[in-house]
C-alpha cells in the first residue's frame, strides 16, 4: 500500500482548465484522471480540497463521479471551492453527497511519518487545502486566514496555491510542500515528501 497526495483537481472547471493550457474542460478532465493511473486500489489517495470550483449539485456530482470510478481508497481534506468545507454555511449537509467518493471528509488531518531502527522518533505531518497563514495564496492576498494553521515549525502539505513551486517556507519557517496539480502534474508519494523533509 502507497500513500499519494494531490489537489487542486478541479474537475469540470473550466477557467481552471484555460490556465492549465488545455483547450477545453473534457480535455483537463481526461488528463487530471489520466495522472490518477498510478495510483492501485490497494493505494490511499489524499486529495487536498478543490475537486470542482462549483456548489451546483449536477457539475459537483459529474466531478464526484469521475472519482468514484478510480478504485482507490480516498480521503478529502476539503477546500475553498469544495462546498463541504466548514467556511461555508450548511457545509454539513454536502457530507453525504461526498462520502460515495470519500472515505473521509474534513478540513484538514495529521499524517504520522514513520521512525526509523535507528531511534529517530516518528514526525507528524500536517495536511490541508491551505499554507499556512501568510505562507502564500493563488492572489495577491493571503485570504482564508481564519481557516489555515499557524506555522508552528512542522512540515505541511498543501494545495491551494496553483504556483509550479513545490517547496517553500511558512512565516515560521515550518517547510510547506504544494500539491497543486500546477506544481507536480500527478499524485505525490508519501515517500517522496519524507524525502523533501529530510
Amino acid at each position: 500500500m502507497t500513500t499519494w497526495l494531490i489537489s487542486d483537481l478541479h474537475l469540470g472547471h473550466s477557467f481552471v482548465a484555460g490556465l492549465r493550457g488545455f483547450p477545453d474542460v473534457g480535455d483537463h478532465d481526461a488528463a487530471v484522471m489520466a495522472s490518477l493511473g498510478c495510483v492501485t486500489p490497494e493505494d490511499v489517495l489524499w486529495v487536498l480540497g478543490d475537486v470542482t470550483c462549483t456548489g451546483d449539485r449536477t457539475k459537483m456530482s459529474r466531478a464526484l463521479t469521475m472519482l468514484m470510478t478510480h478504485p482507490a481508497r480516498k480521503h478529502l481534506v476539503a477546500g475553498n471551492h469544495d462546498p463541504v468545507h466548514p467556511m461555508h454555511a450548511e457545509a454539513h449537509k454536502w457530507i453525504p453527497f461526498y462520502h460515495p467518493a470519500f472515505l473521509s471528509v474534513q478540513p484538514f488531518a495529521r499524517l504520522k511519518i514513520a521512525g526509523t531502527d535507528a531511534g529517530i522518533r516518528r514526525k507528524s505531518l500536517l495536511l490541508s487545502h491551505f499554507p499556512y497563514q501568510y505562507g502564500g495564496d493563488s492572489h495577491d492576498e493571503d485570504r482564508y486566514g481564519q481557516y489555515r494553521f499557524p506555522d508552528l515549525g512542522l512540515p505541511l502539505v498543501h494545495g491551494h496555491t496553483h504556483q509550479p513551486e513545490r517547496l517553500s517556507r511558512g512565516p515560521g519557517g515550518g517547510l510547506q510542500i504544494n500539491v497543486c496539480w500546477e506544481a507536480w502534474q500527478r499524485p505525490v508519494k508519501l515517500d517522496e515528501i519524507v524525502e523533501l523533509i529530510g
